[in-house]
């Protein structure tokens, strides 16, 4: 049996014990040669498998399972995946946005260098976690410190530091809590000269915290 190569110039054989007879010929050399040894190769597989009586089970539509739960977060969904009040690891993460794009757990796997069984896993896990109610809690968190009202700064003053993660820039954010659990205790310790000391902390950061206490009408109790 012969079969038609990839440039369809010449016939190569349909067995692979055959292919070295070729060696020589253009449909056997270089890229060329692969293509048309895969394509052999899969074309055995397939047989073998026909042959034993192998099965391949297809892969279970997880979407049917993912989009209910995704319903929730809506609009939401980037940015409360990229909170601290996101229960889900960065794995988990990274699987379900892919998945939810291209539908197909190999493809998830072999673009963020994982394989099938383990892409799995981490698409089991968020699922697990998306169903339960502390998902749904943290959720509704992030949702209530990301909507503080800049009007009433007793709000802003009395929030758990953690829920201001999204509104102050990462090297405020990180220098603000060595110095208390929310902003109140935070201002009634800490000066502008002792932020300043953190490696991270220069007049970049400065301006920013400034702008953010400006907002929330909370500046007159930043200390120099």
């Amino acid at each position: 049996m012969i079969v038609q190569s990839r440039s369809k110039i010449k016939k190569i054989p349909t067995k692979i014990a055959d292919f070295s007879r070729f060696k020589g010929s253009p449909e056997c050399h270089g890229l060329n040669g692969i293509w048309n040894l895969f394509s052999i190769v899969k074309s055995d597989f397939k047989a073998v498998c026909r042959d034993y009586n192998i099965y391949f089970p297809k892969q279970a539509n997880r979407l049917i399972e993912l989009k209910p739960l995704m319903f929730q977060f809506n609009i939401h969904w980037d940015e409360w995946s990229n909170s601290n009040y996101c229960n889900l690891s960065s794995e988990e993460i990274q699987v379900v946005n892919l998945y939810r794009k291209k539908g197909d757990l190999f493809k998830v796997g072999e673009q963020l260098g994982l394989s099938y069984d383990l892409s799995l896993t981490y698409l089991s896990k968020a699922i697990r976690k998306l169903k339960t109610s502390q998902s749904t809690t943290l959720f509704q968190k992030w949702k209530d410190f990301k909507h503080l009202d800049s009007q009433k700064p007793d709000e802003f003053l009395d929030v758990p530091l953690e829920g201001l993660h999204h509104i102050f820039p990462n090297r405020v954010y990180f220098a603000l809590q060595l110095f208390g659990k929310n902003m109140r205790e935070v201002l009634e310790k800490v000066t502008l000269e002792e932020l300043h000391k953190h490696r991270n902390f220069g007049i970049k950061a400065e301006n920013e915290l400034r702008a953010i206490l400006k907002k929330y009408q909370c500046l007159r109790f930043l200390k120099k």
